[in-house]
Parts: C-alpha cells; structure tokens; sequence
C-alpha cells in the first residue's frame, strides 16, 4: 500500500509540474519589415522599392519582387518566417 501510495504522490507531482508549452494562441507573428528583409535576403541587390506587393493574408505573408528583369512571388509564414512558397519568372522584353 504504501508503494502505490508513494507512486501516486510521484505521478501527481509530475503531472503538476509546468512544462512550458507553446501555446498555439500565443504565436506572435513577424513584422512585416522582418518578412521583407528574408524576402529580400533572397535576392541579392533588390531593396525595399523592388517590393511591389506585399499583403497579409491569413494563414501567411505574400507578395512580389520585380528586380533585374525578373519576377518574384512568394508566400511566407508569418510566425517563424520560412518561406511557403517561391516563384521565380524571367519578364519578357519584346
């Protein structure tokens, strides 16, 4: 008795114990200046005039690059910055 009473004492002081856990309601996001500057990051040269576009939607940052003859359009994650997805187009010049 007195074994599963000292493994109960064990096992309620564990589970009392407060593991910090991410919360999901406590992801703070990024600025906005912090997701340009990974964008940019990418593409050595272009500076905050190539951004043409850069809208928060809801799940993610996106927007477009034009720089050099090129294209750019991304989606980013805005909690921890890694990029969802990257397009690069080459603009045609006739």
């Amino acid at each position: 008795m007195k074994k599963f009473l000292s493994l109960v004492i064990i096992f309620l002081s564990i589970s009392s114990l407060n593991f910090s856990k991410p919360s999901i309601f406590n992801k703070k996001e990024l600025a906005p200046i912090k997701v340009k500057e990974i964008v940019l990051s990418k593409i050595p040269g272009a500076t905050f005039a190539n951004i043409l576009e850069f809208d928060k939607e809801n799940d993610f940052y996106r927007g477009e690059v034009k720089y050099r003859n090129m294209t750019y359009n991304f989606k980013i994650n805005p909690y921890n910055g890694k990029i969802i997805e990257w397009e690069e187009n080459e603009i045609k010049i006739n």
